[in-house]
């Protein structure tokens, strides 16, 4: 009997799973719509500066056709669901399905049939054993909704396939699998879940002092080295001196990846260097790399709002310091590259030219570094000597003063953004987030490895006001 009773409490503790689409790309996910009032506080503070964060606009994406806010329990009852119930977004490309329980059915319909009238004339289809209605988009069914007992989802469809999406929906109303990622997923910490096809899931916590993200993700895409766990480091006791600073440990075997990727776009950048030799030296380099690794930010070189590959590797002003297990064999692989056509040595190191600043390369004892900006070199230069090896609390712990990447942004003017496509979505993207960031505290957070993934944690703070 005992043990009954421990398996009801343990089933009684463990979320509702999502009722999510076998199609989605990503899917929206909460237990209970009556443990959201955190997110409701959180919203309410961020909004203020972030339109894109005010609850009644996430709930329009996450719940079209009914106008109702996620957070507000009191007019999601009004309105038929059972706030005590599981709620779940699917997101596809061919649309959106938003799957729930209903405490009262006939005030679902009432609602939902008023609002179908104002979208659009009557679809005239049925769905075998199962209530449907819906509005036209064209000749197909565009938005509408189906139920059967306490359950109903609504689709829509803003393009063609909206007859085959509604249908897939009514799927939804029976027994469904849980999407991939779930079962490792659903013991993290939150209240609201978010997960992808690939199987990433992360679990939202919030209030009006900040969003908590715990997340659980598979390997990293195209050999990126995931950090490991705990451990020690040789640059545990350096701090952020600049705006944001990552320090982690690496699958040693795997840092070819980065090698390869920076020898790519060094190459790309510099027109007149030896390309065959910029490859050959981070050849070199790789394998002497023990995983050990520091990015320093100094700063941020947002406007113009970067344009091109090159420009957006400049907009981040920072060095990459890299522990090495033989500095005499990553000297030997310098010295070489320095002599090679297009590169100079300068500052016991050698620099790369580009069109859009140089890049500098060096050894500091044991330490590589590959610098972007001269004040961030000096930075690490300069904290290198002091630092003392200790215990890394996670294998990648960052940080980052979200006011400083704020006030860069608002920097950016509609100016700036005036006939580039690419430059109009960067200002849009820093009319919504640098006033958020501005009004954040530091950003914090730490990953490490976690059976054949990875585990991660952010925590975003809001200024007080």
């Amino acid at each position: 009997m005992l043990t009954a009773l421990a398996l009801s409490s343990l089933l009684a503790a463990a979320p509702a799973p999502p009722r999510a689409h076998p199609a989605a790309d990503g899917w929206a996910h909460a237990p209970r719509l009556d443990a959201l009032s955190g997110l409701g506080e959180f919203s309410r503070v961020a909004g203020k500066s972030s339109a894109l964060l005010r609850s009644a606009v996430f709930s329009e994406e996450l719940l079209p056709l009914l106008q109702l806010d996620l957070t507000d329990a009191r007019g999601l009852t009004a309105a038929g669901l059972d706030v005590a119930a599981p709620f779940t977004t699917s997101l596809l490309p061919a649309g959106r399905v938003a799957c729930f329980g209903l405490s009262d059915p006939a005030a679902f319909r009432a609602r939902a049939e008023a609002a179908l009238r104002q979208e659009g004339p009557p679809w005239n289809g049925t769905l075998p054993g199962i209530t449907s209605s819906a509005a036209l988009r064209g000749a197909e069914p565009g938005l509408g909704y189906v139920l059967k007992g306490k359950t109903a989802c609504i689709a829509s469809a803003p393009r063609a396939g909206g007859a085959a999406l509604l249908k897939s929906t009514a799927k939804l109303l029976g027994t469904t699998p849980p999407p991939p990622g779930w079962k490792e997923g659903k013991g993290l910490p939150g209240d609201f879940f978010l997960g992808t096809k690939d199987g990433a899931v992360m679990a939202l916590r919030a209030s009006a002092a900040g969003l908590s993200v715990e997340g659980r993700a598979g390997e990293l895409p195209g050999g990126v080295p995931g950090p490991l766990g705990a451990g020690e480091s040789p640059y545990a006791s350096l701090t952020r001196t600049g705006p944001a600073l990552l320090r982690a440990r690496l699958e040693p075997g795997r840092t070819g990846a980065h090698a390869r990727a920076l020898a790519s776009t060094l190459a790309r950048a510099c027109r007149e260097c030896d390309g065959r030799a910029v490859d050959r030296a981070l050849e070199t380099l790789a394998p002497l790399l023990t995983g050990q690794v520091l990015l320093h930010v100094e700063g941020f070189r947002l406007k113009p709002p970067p344009r091109t590959h090159l420009a957006r590797y400049f907009a981040l002003r920072h060095a990459w310091v890299a522990e090495v297990k033989d500095a005499a064999a990553a000297a030997r692989a310098l010295e070489a590259l320095g002599a090679a056509r297009g590169l100079r040595r300068a500052g016991g190191g050698v620099v790369l030219p580009t069109p859009d600043g140089e890049v500098q390369v060096g050894l500091s004892g044991n330490h590589l570094y590959v610098a972007n900006d001269g004040g961030a070199r000096q930075s690490v230069l300069s904290a290198l000597p002091g630092a003392r090896a200790g215990q890394l609390p996670h294998g990648l712990v960052a940080e980052l003063e979200a006011p400083s990447l704020g006030k860069a942004l608002g920097g950016v003017s509609v100016l700036d953004a005036v006939g580039n496509a690419e430059a109009a979505g960067f200002f849009a993207l820093a009319l919504e987030v640098g006033p958020l960031l501005r009004s954040s505290g530091t950003l914090s957070g730490h990953a490490d490895r976690s059976g054949g993934g990875q585990r991660f944690h952010l925590e975003w703070p809001l200024a007080p006001r």
